[in-house]
């Protein structure tokens, strides 16, 4: 017989989990996901090709985008922090 077991929390204020992790050819880059109220956002920044990557799905679209630097895993939280509040307040766009 099958147990499933169910949890949940309630996200308060925004975190990740974003470290710095290396590749079998020794290429290195930071992976993780920055959690909000507003769901997850998958985050990438490869140090080697100078990139960055978000991705985020929010009320049936997902959202992405590509930032030609690299980032350290603070700063590629920062960066995800900022762009769901771009996604959430479209205003924001708009006004720079």
């Amino acid at each position: 017989m099958r147990k499933i077991y169910d949890s949940s929390m309630k996200i308060s204020k925004p975190w990740s989990n974003i470290y710095d992790r290396e590749t079998r050819e020794g290429k290195l880059y930071c992976a993780g996901l920055y959690t909000c109220k507003y769901g997850f956002v998958k985050c990438t920044s490869e140090y080697d090709n100078n990139r960055s990557y978000l991705r985020f799905a929010y009320n049936g679209v997902l959202y992405m985008r590509t930032i030609q630097k690299s980032y350290s895993p603070r700063g590629l939280a920062i960066m995800a922090g900022k762009f769901v509040n771009e996604i959430i307040n479209p205003e924001l766009l708009t006004s720079k």
